[in-house]
């Protein structure tokens, strides 16, 4: 059944059902792959260990992208991307995250 505006003088409703699928097709649409969301809403235990100074971006594809506040911390944790990887897919599930770029964090604009 496709939502639409009821008729004047018609008392029929639209079932609460038919609305929210719909709507909830569209945000999942707009929002991407939902399982990804769990990378930020479980960050702090995925991210053990050198992966607390890092703060997740945006996946792009299957790439995440993280920053971290300096060129040290950069270097070290390119090397344990492996690690981070096997916990983001025990958690959400195989090949929904298959990379992790690391990238320094910009400063705002002004305190350049």
């Amino acid at each position: 059944m496709t939502p639409g505006p009821v008729p004047s003088g018609d008392r029929r409703l639209t079932p609460l059902s038919d609305l929210l699928d719909g709507f909830v097709g569209r945000v999942l649409a707009r929002a991407g792959d939902a399982s990804t969301h769990v990378i930020w809403a479980e960050w702090s235990t995925l991210a053990v260990g050198e992966w607390e100074a890092a703060t997740p971006v945006r996946v792009e594809g299957k790439t995440l992208l993280v920053e971290v506040d300096n060129g040290a911390a950069a270097t070290g944790l390119r090397y344990s991307v492996g690690a981070l990887l096997g916990r983001i897919e025990a958690r959400i599930g195989d090949g929904r995250v298959t990379d992790i770029k690391v990238r320094i964090q910009r400063p705002p604009r002004g305190r350049e």
